[in-house]
């Protein structure tokens, strides 16, 4: 039996202007093993907007 191998998507962020789409494509991955990591350096909490905003609509 092989074991999967956990996968990391990692999406640094510092303007939200491509990030949703991003997100979003990291979403679409149908991988078993997966996890979205976002590394957020946005100032004015633009990117936790957009997370929380799609978060209900995550796979995971």
């Amino acid at each position: 039996m092989s074991a999967s191998r956990l996968v990391s998507i990692v999406i640094p962020a510092y303007k939200p202007t491509y990030f949703e789409s991003a997100l979003r494509s990291a979403f679409a991955q149908d991988y078993d093993q997966l996890e979205i990591v976002i590394c957020d350096d946005c100032r004015d909490g633009g990117i936790r907007a957009l997370v929380d905003q799609l978060t209900p609509e995550s796979p995971f």
